[in-house]
């Protein structure tokens, strides 16, 4: 957490999230794979300010949702860093920090 600028919006795994509650741009990784973020009349969409993402791969909410409807989850989790041209920064265990736009 340290590593993510104080004033850059970050994306974050659940665990994360009540640490990071007071930047101004904090956004919950599972709105990134969750079917009700999903639907057309609900799609969540990242804001393109948003440069890092600090995602705990063992998250039981994660984990959870990959158990119930792997193929979804996965897939959204794939377009997800594909479509949004994150690159690892570091990562440690199941923890990593990523950073969008990195060239």
């Amino acid at each position: 957490m340290a590593l993510v600028p104080a004033r850059e919006p970050v994306i974050a795994s659940f665990p994360f999230l009540a640490r990071l509650t007071e930047r101004g741009g904090l956004y919950a990784f599972y709105k990134v794979y969750t079917r009700s973020f999903n639907a057309p009349e609900n799609k969540f969409h990242l804001p393109d300010d948003v440069a890092y993402a600090l995602i705990d791969d063992s998250d039981p909410w994660y984990q959870g949702a990959l158990a119930a409807d792997h193929e979804f989850v996965k897939g959204k989790v794939e377009d997800f860093f594909i479509q949004g041209g994150w690159q690892l920064l570091r990562s440690s265990g199941p923890i990593s920090l990523y950073r969008r736009g990195v060239r």
